[in-house]
């Protein structure tokens, strides 16, 4: 029940943990919904010149929008164009000296899917809907483990290549399938040195690394 609980608790009560750990960066910090999120850029093809995020889902219709918030301490975000199949978000964090040494956890819902890469090194992928399990509304959440040695002190990046599939998983890119169709990543790193057991709970899938 403690590995269950702690699941719950990253997700569901961001307070206790921003007090008991700390929030090392977020999507959709310092801005409202429909603004721009300068801290996570976005390219389409390599290359191109990195752009601030779009605090939104991805999409015209309500349910692409910024509500509800599954993960409470940070939003989603996408491209600016609604039209956009795939996108690399990028974000670069800080490790200090205290913060290094420990595992941090990566909370993490992406639509459809995405390969998740901590200082260019694949850490996991993740569906929204994983082959062979019941479909989720709300969407599954991932809580990743993500060992200490994957940190580096000073500047660190981390990385989401996201696709847009209709079939609720990581794959080729496809087009829209009409204004519900949302692309997007909502992602939290927290720092908490509590050790967690890989676990399904709910919405919630634990992985360890």
């Amino acid at each position: 029940m403690r590995n269950i609980f702690y699941a719950a608790l990253i997700l569901m009560a961001p307070q206790l943990v921003a007090a008991q750990g700390a929030v090392i960066c977020a999507s959709g910090e310092g801005a409202s919904c429909g603004g721009y999120d300068n801290l996570t850029k976005y390219i389409i093809n390599s290359g191109d010149t990195p752009q601030p995020s779009l605090i939104w889902g991805g999409n015209t219709a309500p349910e692409c929008g910024c509500v509800p918030d599954y993960i409470q301490f940070a939003k989603p975000i996408s491209t600016i164009s609604h039209s956009s199949t795939h996108a690399t978000f990028i974000r670069d964090f800080t490790m200090t000296v205290a913060e290094l040494g420990i595992d941090c956890y990566l909370t993490v819902i992406a639509d459809d899917g995405a390969q998740i890469y901590i200082n260019g090194a694949l850490l996991a992928t993740i569906d929204l809907d994983p082959p062979g399990e019941p479909v989720q509304r709300p969407p599954r959440w991932h809580v990743i483990v993500v060992p200490a040695s994957m940190f580096m002190l000073g500047q660190n990046e981390l990385k989401f290549y996201v696709t847009n599939t209709q079939i609720g998983r990581f794959g080729s890119p496809t087009g829209r399938g009409g204004s519900g169709d949302c692309m997007y990543v909502n992602f939290a790193l927290v720092s908490y040195p509590v050790p967690v057991q890989a676990t399904t709970w709910g919405n919630v899938k634990v992985l360890y690394q």
